[in-house]
């Protein structure tokens, strides 16, 4: 029998709430995330709480296709201290740095969050960590997408981590603060919950893999929630199967020789393929770095860092690099200028402006690298937010017709959430 038993958010449109049974010390809870996302399988482990920076992961949830999580993990209190305190040594232990603790309430129960930020890797991602005390138990919610994005997915991530609720909470323990210190006020954006009683059911399965690594750099502005993750192009162009170069997708196997020989040089991971069309002799990929899916004709390799997103062939003839930037205030036009006056430094080099297919393009020729001469075309392709995917086309002059007709099929039905 169905009953009232506690009060929980109102969900918003696009969103659906998971409810998540409890792991350890009756630690029920429930949460908003956007449609499309799942709960993954979490296995069976033993973990040392003697350890003081050991958690148990309660959930994570994630998209099937791009690099974002929303995470829970708990521990029991420490015997002193408070929890800005707790949060700061956790951060500091991880190899953080000094982190700006922040007073952010989740939902009813007191807490604390920050921003983490972390360059010691290629891999640049950005993550908001909360934590709150319950009745002697630590509860972490955290929140971890790569750090060009962050900022576009900042209002679905504030969703997520402000509409969690523990099913029976027991009240807060131990202080947020030393005694007569204030906490600055969050500035992560706090969405309005509308709170509503929501009558119990049955918990979804508790699902998935480990956390991501907490590496990270903080969001700079906020901007609308994603749109859940699209279902593949039906139809994909016409014209990709004249840039194909092989006739399977066997280059974007994982285990292809090629990927595992740049996946153990640390350059990058085979990006998820979301769907073939072999009469077109293409498929659709998902990468993070760009947060963007994008047709590819078979035959191509595609690496992934977190950083760029590289389209290349075997031979390396032919470069593709995608970025994702923040504008910062900069037009086109701007961004454009900066790379001609970085490649115009080099002897020789002369330069070209022009527009294909509606975008900001700048061929720079002459260019010599370990005494090879190269051709680059750039493109900007406008991204959601105060952003934009910078597409820098590298090959030799033979060469650089072919390349710039691979980035047009590449840019043509990329998609890009809002």
């Amino acid at each position: 029998m169905c009953r009232a038993s506690f009060m929980n958010p109102k969900i918003p449109t696009g969103f659906v709430q998971a409810q998540v049974r409890a792991r350890i010390a009756d630690l029920e809870f429930t949460f908003l995330h956007p449609e499309g996302w799942v709960l993954k399988e979490l296995p069976a482990e033993d973990t040392d709480f003697t350890n003081p920076t050991a958690y148990l992961p309660l959930t994570i949830c994630t998209p099937t296709d791009l690099p974002l999580v929303f995470a829970v993990a708990a521990r029991p209190a420490f015997d002193d201290g408070t929890v800005s305190e707790w949060l700061s040594w956790v951060v500091r232990e991880q190899g953080f740095g000094e982190p700006e603790i922040e007073r952010d309430d989740i939902g009813p129960h007191p807490a604390v969050g920050c921003f983490a930020e972390q360059n010691q890797t290629e891999i640049a991602m950005g993550m908001r960590l909360a934590m709150l005390e319950d009745g002697g138990r630590i509860v972490t919610v955290s929140v971890l997408a790569p750090q060009v994005a962050f900022g576009e997915v900042a209002a679905a991530f504030s969703v997520m981590l402000h509409s969690f609720r523990l099913a029976r909470p027991r009240g807060a323990k131990a202080a947020l603060a030393p005694e007569g210190k204030e906490l600055p006020p969050t500035k992560f954006p706090i969405p309005e919950i509308e709170e509503e009683p929501v009558a119990e059911k049955e918990p979804e399965k508790p699902s998935a893999s480990r956390p991501a690594p907490a590496s990270a750099a903080a969001p700079k502005t906020a901007a609308p929630q994603p749109a859940p993750a699209p279902a593949p192009q039906e139809a994909p162009p016409a014209d990709a199967s004249a840039l194909a170069i092989a006739d399977d997708a066997g280059t974007l196997d994982p285990e292809h020789p090629m990927n595992v020989r740049m996946r153990d040089a640390g350059a990058g991971l085979t990006p998820r393929v979301l769907a073939t069309f072999p009469e077109q002799k293409c498929l659709r990929v998902g990468a993070g770095a760009i947060v963007a899916t994008f047709v590819v004709p078979f035959g191509w390799h595609v690496m992934d860092d977190g950083r760029r997103t590289l389209v290349y062939d075997a031979g390396g003839k032919i470069q593709i690099n995608m970025a994702r930037l923040r504008r910062d205030g900069r037009t086109d036009a701007d961004l454009l200028e900066a790379i001609r006056a970085e490649a115009m430094a080099q002897p020789g080099v002369e330069y070209v402006r022009f527009q294909a297919g509606g975008l900001e393009c700048l061929a720079l020729r002459g260019i010599m690298d370990r005494g090879t001469r190269l051709e680059q075309c750039y493109l900007l392709k406008p991204a959601p937010g105060d952003s934009v995917v910078k597409v820098r086309v590298t090959a030799t002059p033979d060469d650089i017709s072919r390349a710039i007709d691979l980035s047009e099929v590449l840019l043509r039905d990329m998609f890009l959430p809002e």
